[in-house]
């Protein structure tokens, strides 16, 4: 009914390729991740409001998550820096980055909207971002499968 069986040649090898996958250094998936990043972080310094010392765009970093192995996520931060926490007459505690970012009230109940530059890097950037990631992983991949330390 079936006829004869048909072969794949080189199946075995490329399940063993696949199983390898699996166990790839975490510095490799690390490097993807970051460039990736990077390419936000450009984005978002470019996008952040400039004042006289334009502190709010140098401010920014990456930050990497600790995380299970496998996974590797950065967290666009701000460095530390005195200037920009704001502290009001009556002594309240205010972090400038984030008025910047999601808007604040005025004194007189008014609002004032945020210039939302960090969300608006990661729109106008994430699919960039994406083919950072794959390129560099699968640089990462094949480079490691022509060595052989995938195994």
């Amino acid at each position: 009914m079936f006829g004869r069986r048909e072969s794949v040649v080189g199946l075995n090898k490329l399940m063993k390729d696949i199983e390898g996958l699996s166990r790839m250094p975490q510095s490799q998936i690390t490097k993807g991740a970051r460039r990736g990043a990077n390419v936000i972080l450009k984005e978002a310094r470019a996008k952040a409001p400039k004042g006289a010392t334009k502190q709010l765009s140098k401010g920014l970093r990456l930050k990497a998550e600790k995380s299970r192995k496998g996974k590797k996520v950065f967290q666009i931060t701000f460095k530390a820096n005195p200037e920009f926490v704001k502290i009001t007459k009556d002594g309240t505690r205010y972090f400038y980055p984030a008025s910047q970012e999601y808007g604040f009230r005025t004194r007189n109940g008014g609002k004032v909207d945020g210039k939302h530059f960090l969300l608006g890097a990661m729109a106008s950037k994430k699919d960039a971002a994406a083919r950072v990631i794959v390129d560099e992983i699968g640089k990462e991949i094949e480079k490691s499968l022509r060595e052989g330390s995938i195994r």
